[in-house]
């Protein structure tokens, strides 16, 4: 293992001038980029969607849009098909058919793999059971007047966490 010396604050500091105008450089050659693609777009009349994909602008833009969100926020899956849903269609038709087959193959394994999980809510667990002990009662009820046996049933749950008292 590597050790690094802990930085000292002008070390810091520095580190932080260096990685804002790292960024404002960046920052100011995407945006003289955008403005000549812009100006190629106007002189041979194509569109800036269209001039921007040819000089491989598209794919920034959309690595800098995953950037935008805040830390820890995530877009709704309505809001990002609203946001980004012509873009992925438009990406979509462009895949060969293998590259379609290969993706949905890779979809249905991810599907196979996700661990699925069931949240037992010990109230919802609780009114679930005695839901199921008056429907029952009901019907036994039903064919104890129908038949006039007498008997009883019982109902066993395999985990001690439930705590469900005895119907009588």
């Amino acid at each position: 293992k590597r050790f690094r010396p802990k930085l000292t604050s002008a070390q810091k500091e520095a580190r932080c001038k260096k990685l804002l105008g790292l960024t404002e450089d960046i920052d100011s050659a995407r945006k003289v980029y955008q403005e000549a693609a812009h100006d190629i777009a106007e002189k041979h009349g194509r569109s800036q969607r269209w001039t921007r994909q040819q000089l491989f602008l598209g794919r920034l833009q959309h690595a800098k849009s995953r950037l935008e969100l805040e830390v820890g926020k995530r877009y709704r899956l309505t809001e990002f098909l609203r946001k980004k849903g012509s873009s992925l269609r438009r990406q979509y038709r462009t895949l060969t058919m293998e590259e379609k087959n290969l993706l949905a193959k890779e979809i249905d394994v991810v599907r196979e793999q996700r661990v699925k999980t069931r949240r037992a809510n010990p109230k919802a667990v609780q009114r679930d059971v005695t839901t199921a002990f008056s429907s029952m009662e009901q019907t036994w009820i039903s064919i104890i007047s129908r038949t006039g046996i007498e008997g009883f049933y019982m109902a066993v749950r395999g985990s001690v966490e439930d705590y469900t008292e005895p119907k009588l």
